[in-house]
C-alpha cells in the first residue's frame, strides 16, 4: 500500500514583507513562501493581468517552498500591487506584495513660453513624475519665488504643480523655472513669460463735441501710457491724416498732439487718434464743429452741411 510522503495540506502563502523597494533600472525580487501539498498552482497578477515569464520577467524557485518573481530593468510602470493566488485540491490562499519603484523626477508635461495680459491672471502648469514625491521649487530670473497675495504655489494632485500670478505686472515678465528633486536625483525646466500690455489712453480727446471759430487753431491732445514707444495715427472722418503746412503732429512726453492751424469750414469732422504698440491697439475720437463768423448769426459747418445755432 502506497503511503503519501507528506500529509495533504491546503495552500498557505507567506511573505516576509508586504512591500519591496527598488530604484528604476535595477532588478526587483518579490519573495514568497509557499506551503501546501499537493504542490499548489501559483498565479501572479497585477492590475488584473497575469504576469507571464519571459524577457525581463522570470520565476525563480530557490527550494520547494521558496518562490521569487524577478523583474529586471525595472521601470515606473512595474510599480504597483502584485496579487498571488495558490490553489490545490484542498483549497486556496492569496496574498499581495507592493512594488515601489524609486525614480528620479521627470517632467511629463512642460510649460511652454507664454504671454499674460497685464492686470489679468496667468497660470503655469508643470507635471512631474517621481518616487518618492519630489520637493518642487519655483524660480524667476534665478531667484526663489515665494507666495504672496498675488502669487500662489499650488500642488493640484500627485504630479501636477501650478504657479498662479494674479493682477499681472510688467515686472512679472522674465525667465521662469521649476526644480524638482528627490533622493534619487533632480530635474529642471525653464521657460519665458512675457506680459502683454496694450496701450492705454490716460487722457482722451473728450466726449462732448468741440466748436471752434473759423481761422482758429485746433489742438487735439491725448495722454498715452505704453510699454515701448507707440505709433500714433490720426484720422479725419476715417481718412488717415498726413502732415502738411496746416496739419502738424507732435509729441511732448506722453502727450501726443494734433494741430490744425487756420481752421476752415471743411475741417469740421470726427477726429480719431489710434494708438498702436506691439501688444495691441486702442483709439479715441471726438467731433469738431467750425463756426463761420462771416455771417451775423452764428452758423457752423459740419460735414459740409450748414447749421444755424
Amino acid at each position: 500500500m502506497n503511503q503519501l510522503l507528506k500529509d495533504p495540506e491546503k495552500p498557505k502563502l507567506q511573505t516576509e514583507s508586504k512591500q519591496s523597494e527598488v530604484s528604476a533600472g535595477g532588478s526587483a525580487m518579490l519573495d514568497l513562501q509557499v506551503k501546501g501539498y499537493p504542490k499548489p498552482d501559483i498565479k501572479w497578477t497585477k492590475d488584473g493581468q497575469e504576469i507571464i515569464a519571459g524577457g525581463r520577467i522570470k520565476y525563480l524557485w530557490e527550494d520547494e517552498e521558496s518562490l521569487s518573481l524577478v523583474i529586471k530593468q525595472v521601470t515606473a510602470k512595474d510599480a504597483g500591487v502584485y496579487t498571488i493566488r495558490a490553489k490545490n485540491d484542498l483549497g486556496e490562499d492569496s496574498t499581495q506584495i507592493e512594488l515601489i519603484v524609486k525614480s528620479a523626477p521627470k517632467i511629463t508635461k512642460k510649460q511652454s513660453d507664454m504671454m499674460i495680459m497685464i492686470e489679468e491672471t496667468g497660470t503655469m502648469t508643470v507635471q512631474v513624475e517621481a518616487t518618492p514625491a519630489p520637493e518642487v521649487t519655483w524660480y524667476k530670473d534665478g531667484q526663489l519665488i515665494e507666495e504672496s497675495n498675488r502669487i500662489k504655489i499650488i500642488k493640484e494632485n500627485s504630479d501636477t504643480y501650478k504657479l498662479v500670478i494674479k493682477n499681472a505686472k510688467l515686472t512679472d515678465a522674465g525667465s521662469y523655472s521649476i526644480v524638482a528633486r528627490n533622493e534619487i536625483n533632480q530635474t529642471t525646466e525653464i521657460w519665458k513669460v512675457g506680459i502683454r500690455c496694450p496701450p492705454k489712453i490716460k487722457k482722451g480727446l473728450g466726449r462732448e463735441p468741440r466748436v471752434i471759430n473759423e481761422g482758429d487753431t485746433l489742438n487735439l491732445l491725448i495722454e498715452v501710457e505704453s510699454d515701448g514707444e507707440p505709433t500714433i495715427n490720426w484720422y479725419k472722418d476715417g481718412q488717415l491724416l498726413t502732415a502738411s503746412d496746416r496739419v502738424k503732429m507732435t509729441k511732448n512726453g506722453n502727450n501726443y498732439i494734433l494741430t490744425v492751424s487756420g481752421a476752415k469750414v471743411e475741417d469740421a469732422a470726427i477726429y480719431k487718434a489710434e494708438v498702436v504698440n506691439k501688444h495691441g491697439t486702442i483709439s479715441d475720437e471726438t467731433r469738431i464743429r467750425v463756426y463761420n463768423l462771416t455771417l451775423e448769426s452764428k452758423i457752423y459747418f459740419e460735414n459740409n452741411l450748414l447749421y444755424f445755432a
